[in-house]
């Protein structure tokens, strides 16, 4: 790649990433990525396209490099005011490490955060993961809090085409319970994969909300094109999004109904090195 092209791709990563907006506390697992919000949430089990520094970290990257992203989201949409950030993600095939940015439209929250995740092949059969993530919240421009996280994956083949997924995520916070960036969570989920489709079922368990069912698909119709949809059990939620990828460059983009409250968006421009 020459230096002019690299350097309009810097530009507009930097000037996706100036996009800042809100997260809600209507509902805890905040700001994932259109590829998990499209599936309703899943954590669980190793999706497209998501890294194991956002979702489960047993998961063995397939694709190493460095990759940048930007997003812009609208949560449940939390009185107009939209969230948004930047994430560089650095990964091999067991080791990732990943730094975002995260700010509030009316600037009365930032978060800082960086993590780093481990996955080991302890057998042709099982994985397990470790990821170990820093946050730094400010919050009204003032007051700093700063807590670590810890979450524990397991991935294990059951069959040629099956996977269960073992998900544990968020703990040791410190920070108070209004400025935990995500709940302490459990989830076990299972995973099909077909020729050009995967289906998921996961049981997840978030904070303090009650547990919930989630089923979910993912459809590969081409090399360049991801259609993904799911749905949750508690509340009733619906959720569907899509990836369009051509070389390194990727738009994800999704949404997630909610039975009383706004309609939930989430948009991402990615570039792959």
């Amino acid at each position: 790649m020459n230096a002019s092209r690299k350097r309009a791709w810097l530009w507009l990563f930097l000037l996706m990433s100036g996009s800042f907006g809100s997260l809600s506390a209507a509902f805890e697992w905040q700001a994932p990525p259109p590829e998990i919000l499209a599936l309703a949430g899943i954590r669980s089990l190793p999706l497209p396209d998501v890294s194991s520094t956002t979702g489960n970290p047993a998961h063995l990257i397939s694709s190493p490099g460095l990759t940048f992203s930007a997003f812009h989201e609208r949560h449940f949409g939390n009185l107009a005011i939209p969230a948004g950030g930047a994430i560089v993600t650095a990964e091999r095939q067991n080791l990732a490490w990943t730094a975002s940015m995260t700010a509030l439209g009316d600037r009365h929250y930032q978060e800082m955060t960086t993590g780093m995740a481990l996955s080991l092949p302890v057998t042709k059969s099982y994985q397990l993961g470790l990821r170990v993530n820093a946050y730094l919240v400010t919050l009204s421009g003032a007051a700093t809090h700063w807590t670590p996280s810890l979450s524990l994956g397991a991935l294990i083949h059951i069959a040629e085409r099956c996977q269960m997924g073992l998900y544990l995520g968020n703990f040791l916070h410190r920070a108070p319970p209004a400025l935990r960036p995500f709940p302490e969570t459990f989830a076990l989920g299972l995973v099909w994969r077909f020729d050009h489709a995967d289906a998921y079922l996961s049981w997840e368990k978030e904070g303090a909300h009650d547990a919930n069912l989630v089923l979910a698909q993912s459809l590969h119709p081409l090399p360049w094109l991801i259609l993904q949809s799911g749905i949750r059990s508690n509340p009733l939620q619906a959720a569907g999004g899509l990836s369009i990828r051509f070389g390194s460059v990727a738009l994800s983009w999704a949404l997630l109904q909610h039975p009383q409250l706004p309609v939930s968006q989430s948009i991402s421009l990615e570039y792959r090195f």
